[in-house]
């Protein structure tokens, strides 16, 4: 949620335990695509009138834009 508004952001993340069922989500809206490049597509399906992309997370680097405004704000606050 939206810390001033508090309203949703509209994502969330989820973890599967079995990792074909990722790849079956993520090969949604991508028939005919190689299910070995699943990982890299965006899956879509329609869920309550709407449709919902689904994307494969992948961890930020240390050396991203957001990992350093991070370590900037924890450094202003004394929170490091």
């Amino acid at each position: 949620f939206d810390r001033d508004s508090g309203r949703s952001r509209g994502f969330g993340f989820v973890t599967y335990e079995d990792s074909m069922v990722c790849r079956n989500l993520l090969m949604m809206g991508n028939e005919g695509e190689d299910p070995n490049d699943a990982m890299k597509l965006t899956g879509r399906v329609e869920m309550q009138g709407k449709v919902c992309e689904m994307k494969a997370a992948t961890p930020r680097e240390r050396g991203s834009n957001y990992y350093n405004r991070r370590k900037e704000i924890s450094r202003r606050n004394n929170f490091n």
